[in-house]
């Protein structure tokens, strides 16, 4: 997704979908899965440090863990940070006029339980639609929100534990090629696990001498 489909598709989703755009907002922002904007919630959110935690997935209404098994600390953007901030306020009012308990969930259903999945993606579908977007999918939203970091001059190791991979190796195989002339700190992150396992192979050789 180009810099042109990204601010179309905020566009239509603020001034159409306006429960939704916060969510797209942070999918861009974050490059979270679709299954940890579904299970991200209100805990889950630093506002002194303006970090979001990914802690958890969601598939079919059941939580689990993330993908790898690990959390990861993301930095929000200012504006996503405003955004979500506006959110909260509106969900305590919510609460406030009601009477109801407050959901736990950033983006919950109707109900106040988990987003049903199925709902998101005919919602997304809607949006897409509307800006006359084709060939998108959610997970479409995580690669582009990588992509914009790398581009942006994202440190590759920073970019790794944004998304939440396995190893540097992983996400250099798929963002290496989005900026090439910011990409020296990266190039030099994996000469130095070059020189560590040469180092390795020198101490077994001795040792096996």
């Amino acid at each position: 997704l180009k810099v042109s489909g990204k601010q179309v598709l905020l566009k239509v989703s603020k001034e159409h979908y306006k429960t939704l755009y916060p969510l797209f907002l942070t999918a861009l922002r974050t490059a979270a899965r679709q299954g940890e904007i579904v299970a991200l919630a209100w805990d889950t959110i630093d506002w002194n440090s303006s970090f979001i935690t990914i802690k958890r997935g969601a598939t079919n209404g059941e939580i689990h863990s993330t993908k790898n098994r690990r959390r990861r600390r993301v930095p929000m953007s200012p504006q996503l940070a405003e955004v979500l901030k506006q959110r909260h306020v509106a969900a305590k009012a919510a609460v406030l006029a009601t009477g109801i308990t407050m959901s736990p969930w950033i983006f919950p259903s109707p109900t106040g339980g988990l987003m049903d999945p199925s709902k998101l993606r005919r919602e997304f579908k809607a949006v897409l639609t509307k800006a006359k977007i084709r060939g998108l999918t959610f997970h479409s939203l995580r690669h582009t929100a990588l992509t914009t970091m790398a581009e942006g001059s994202v440190p590759m190791a920073a970019l790794q534990r944004i998304a939440g991979h396995s190893s540097i190796q992983v996400t250099a195989q798929y963002y290496l090629h989005a900026k090439p002339e910011s990409h020296q700190e990266t190039l030099k992150a994996l000469e130095a696990l070059d020189d560590e396992s040469a180092s390795k192979m020198r101490v077994e050789s001795a040792e096996a001498g």
